[in-house]
Parts: C-alpha cells; structure tokens; sequence
C-alpha cells in the first residue's frame, strides 16, 4: 500500500492523504498481504491461500482501485 500512496502523493497531497484515511485497516492490509503473498510464490515458497481470504483480498483490491478512480474524477 506504500507504494500505492506514494506514488498518488506525487500527484496531490491532499489525495494520499484521503487514501490513507479511506484504505486505513482492513483494505491496506487486503493489499498489503496481495503483495507479500506475490512475493512469496515468486520464490518457490507456499502460501496458505484459501478460496475465501484470495476473494476477500480481490475484493478489497477493487474498492481501493475505485477510490483512485474517484479521485481522479473518472
């Protein structure tokens, strides 16, 4: 989500902020465990993924890209 953050603070303050605000809790750590679990299966490690938290992460990924859609005025 850091990363997420950064990058839309190059483009306003203002929107990282409300990001943050809006992404605190359960929709960064969705992101966050996205990304670690990425990293995880890029290296041969297993990860103990079920059908259920992948859908929850999945889903809580798309209300963060539809916050930077509203942001954006799209």
């Amino acid at each position: 989500m850091g990363t997420i953050l950064e990058l839309t603070g190059g483009f306003s303050q203002e929107w990282k902020q409300r990001l943050e605000e809006d992404t605190n809790g359960q929709l960064s750590e969705s992101v966050n465990s996205i990304v670690g679990n990425r990293h995880k299966i890029a290296h041969g490690e297993s990860v103990g993924l079920t059908l259920h938290t992948l859908l929850q992460y999945y889903g809580d990924a798309l209300k963060v890209v539809d916050l930077l859609r509203q942001q954006c005025g799209l």
